[in-house]
């Protein structure tokens, strides 16, 4: 008996079969929306999110996290019975289509999963999952105006910029238990997904994933912070929440107390100032926390007049989405039996790319054809900017799109579809040049990058760079300087007459600077050369300019205080027989005007232009040492009239010559008489004085 059940399983065994099976006539250049002509919904989630480092001047934080991708792929479902009662299979990634999506406003990023052997799972219904670990460098923006109580919002973005919403949809969910972590200076406070879904169909969906972490400042957290967040905390719960019982709680006796207390709070201000153009205030928080609590005194008088409603209207409500639902049930089943019967007769995207050869240009089809190529910008942002090397590092997007007529294709062949998805690696795509790029990075991920082509051959390729740019400084206005930043973008290996660059400004483009500087123009040029074997160039020029508040309240400021209190102290009799010592003034405060001038050392090149910033500390370095020696000479004069009641040659003869100048203008007399005048030494004492 024993012997025939172990015969028998291992019949079962033999009779099932591989995983490897599923993949037998799978194309996995066709995506599952070209099969099922319906949109495919990419479901995104992040099991793990950890905090490793903020920056906080180039306001970017580095994360390691992992992504969920979830999926159907009707062409992946199998019976269990066939694979020994297995409810997952697991494939390599490589041999089945998987959902392109980038991670967008990423500076840098890199897959941490190992590429040998990665797979993805494979459940009995088609549905696919693959998990990936990444370490990137994302945008974080802090609430400077808070520090050190500033609060840092890092944002993962992820999406892609070749498919629309018509085609893949990706929704944005939060994995259950998730395992989200901060660092030792930071914790987390609130972790949560946003689903940006375009107004228009033939635009991206992008899925915001966002972090807030919050400074741990034990200090200001006790005095100010944990008072005010209880005291907000117990005034939203008095005045929202309903009282049980009859007797319910008066907000304005409970808005007065609080606003009472909060009051009490303010003051302490922050001392650490970056450069931005809004000084840190603790008070901010507090004023938030005032008008949050005046907010909810009022919300408590309005909702204890709407609670009584909303029970009536709950009810109405649902019974009219239960008879709606029932009634697009049967529509919804009936259009997707129509579409079922017509898809059969529909080609595949990869159709178009039978008998295509990517070696082959467009100019090279038809030798009389000039190839225009338009090159626009949907992003550029600001991230640093590098003074004494000058240079900026910008975060851009490239839109390029242009005319291949071997890919027009008839829409009623594709389910009446004027837009296909086709992968980057298969067609010929325009090669670029970035002139003036010291470092550039491609951030896009070029696994499984797609182009999108429409019916009349328009294909648009659209990539994602970091890079940092030569930039040329107005170093003689600085702070007031102006930053002119260029992108050039050419093809050194084709000329004008086969391949034409067209730069065009992108409409609604996202433009912005960060907290030193913003953007004041943008603009596009395109320069044809004289001769036509030469190539052309587009330039993209964008022109930033500083926010000068820092330096003024660090620099300017400061040196005025200085200069004013050293003339002050100098030149001023002091009270008494103790004076002061003009050199120990002098040189303190030329030690503290030196200092001033690291600043703007560190902020300009090393060129023969001195800045205007720096014409104002040498003027006020100039008056200090003058004073100094007035200074100097006032107290020598002062002791030798005092000690012998005479003056020197020179001021003694400077004042007869002043006496008798009055005394002509009061009675004229002949210019070859000589007048002589004894002057009183308690005269001559109080002139000096």
């Amino acid at each position: 008996m024993l012997q025939v059940i172990v015969v028998g399983f291992f019949v079962q065994k033999v009779s099932s079969l591989l995983p490897v099976s599923l993949l037998e006539n799978y194309d996995k250049r066709v995506a599952p929306y070209d099969l099922q002509n319906e949109t495919l919904v990419v479901n995104i989630s992040l099991p793990l999110f950890n905090l490793m480092l903020v920056h906080g001047q180039e306001q970017l934080a580095t994360l390691i996290f992992e992504t969920r991708l979830e999926w159907y792929d009707d062409r992946l479902k199998y019976n269990p019975a066939d694979f020994n009662d297995r409810h997952e299979l697991y494939l390599p990634k490589d041999e089945i289509w998987i959902a392109h999506y980038s991670l967008l406003y990423a500076v840098e990023s890199k897959l941490l999963t190992n590429k040998r052997g990665d797979t993805a799972l494979v459940a009995p219904n088609g549905r696919v999952v693959i998990r990936e670990m990444y370490y990137a460098k994302v945008g974080c923006y802090a609430r400077i105006q808070r520090f050190p109580f500033d609060t840092q919002y890092c944002a993962v973005v992820l999406g892609d910029t070749i498919t629309n919403t018509s085609t893949v949809v990706f929704s944005g969910k939060l994995f259950p238990k998730a395992e989200v972590y901060g660092n030792g200076e930071f914790y987390m406070q609130n972790f949560s997904v946003l689903s940006v879904k375009p107004g228009q169909k033939n635009l991206p969906s992008k899925i915001f994933f966002y972090a807030t972490f919050e400074r741990d400042s034990f200090y200001f957290v006790f005095v100010i912070v944990i008072p005010a967040i209880l005291i907000t905390s117990f005034t939203i719960a008095g005045a929202l929440l309903p009282a049980p019982g009859e007797q319910a709680a008066d907000p304005i006796n409970i808005g007065l107390a609080s606003l009472l207390a909060l009051s009490i709070t303010m003051t302490i201000i922050a001392n650490d100032i970056p450069k931005t153009s809004v000084v840190p205030l603790i008070g901010w928080f507090v004023l938030v926390c005032l008008g949050i609590c005046t907010f909810s005194v009022l919300s408590g008088l309005i909702l204890d007049r709407i609670r009584m409603k909303i029970s009536f209207f709950i009810s109405l409500v649902e019974r009219i989405r239960l008879f709606e639902l029932k009634q697009l049930n049967l529509m919804f089943l009936l259009i997707i039996t129509l579409c079922n019967v017509y898809r059969v007769s529909a080609l595949l995207p990869t159709s178009l790319l039978e008998g295509y050869d990517k070696r082959l240009a467009p100019y090279d089809i038809n030798e009389n054809h000039l190839l225009v190529v338009n090159i626009s910008m949907p992003m550029m942002l600001l991230m640093t900017v590098h003074g004494q090397e000058q240079m900026v590092t910008l975060l851009f997007d490239f839109r390029l799109d242009w005319i291949d007529e071997r890919l027009r294709f008839n829409s009623s062949n594709f389910d009446n579809r004027t837009e296909l998805y086709l992968p980057a690696s298969e067609i010929w795509t325009v090669p670029y040049n970035l002139l003036n790029g010291v470092e550039s990075k491609l951030l896009a991920n070029k696994r499984g990058d797609i182009i999108r082509v429409r019916q009349n051959g328009h294909v648009v390729l659209r990539e994602t760079y970091y890079s940092k740019v030569q930039c040329g400084t107005r170093v003689d206005r600085f702070p007031f300087d102006i930053q002119f930043c260029g992108i050039i973008i050419a093809n050194l290996a084709t000329n004008r007459s086969t391949l034409q660059f067209v730069g065009q400004l992108y409409p609604g483009a996202d433009m912005g600077g960060n907290e030193e500087f913003w953007m004041t123009n943008f603009s596009a040029l395109s320069v044809k050369p004289s001769k036509i074997e030469n190539e052309n160039h587009v330039y993209f020029w964008i022109t930033f300019e500083r926010d000068s508040f820092y330096f003024i309240f660090v620099i300017v400021i400061p040196a005025i205080l200085i200069t004013t209190l050293t003339i002050t102290g100098v030149l001023l009799p002091a009270p008494g027989e103790v004076t002061a010592d003009p050199v120990n003034i002098g040189l303190c405060s030329l030690l503290a005007l030196s200092i001033t001038l690291t600043v703007v050392a560190d902020n300009i090149p090393r060129t023969a232009t001195v800045p205007l910033i720096g014409w104002f500390v040498l003027v006020c370095l100039f008056l200090v040492c003058f004073s100094v020696i007035a200074g100097l000479i006032f107290d020598q004069l002062r002791a030798r009239a005092k000690n012998e009641e005479l003056l020197p040659g020179v001021f003694d003869s400077m004042i007869r010559m002043y006496q008798v100048k009055l005394h002509r203008e009061k009675s004229p007399i002949s210019p070859r008489r000589v007048i002589s005048v004894d002057i009183p030494i308690e005269l001559t004492m109080a002139f000096i004085t």
